[in-house]
């Protein structure tokens, strides 16, 4: 299902969960119009505050990510469980200098 799409001047961002809702895909479209894209999910596990930051290279034009609830290492992952307060914010900034954010709530 998807969580949601915004589209901040002509940069796309879809969200949508992946099949077992354990993390999800999140796809760029019409990067190059902005200068800068960064990415932010955060959300809490059991209590405990968890998260992930990146960024988007824009020359690419599009780009698909795909985010979990959790950690993998060495091809081993674990999933987080107990997931609330889960939200996916990306913030553009475009060549004008104009910073645009947008943030998705995600119900796991």
């Amino acid at each position: 299902s998807t969580a949601g799409t915004s589209s901040a001047r002509g940069v796309t961002t879809t969200v949508k969960f992946k099949p077992d809702r354990r993390g999800i895909t999140v796809t760029f479209k019409n990067l190059s119009i902005a200068a800068d894209v960064t990415y932010s999910l955060t959300y809490v596990s059991n209590g405990i505050e968890q998260g992930v930051d990146g960024a988007v290279n824009t020359a690419l034009g599009s780009v698909s990510k795909d985010l979990i609830f959790g950690t993998c290492s060495a091809g081993v992952c674990r999933y987080d469980t107990g997931i609330v307060n889960a939200r996916f914010t990306v913030t553009t900034m475009l060549r004008n200098g104009k910073r645009i954010i947008k943030a998705f709530r995600l119900k796991v």
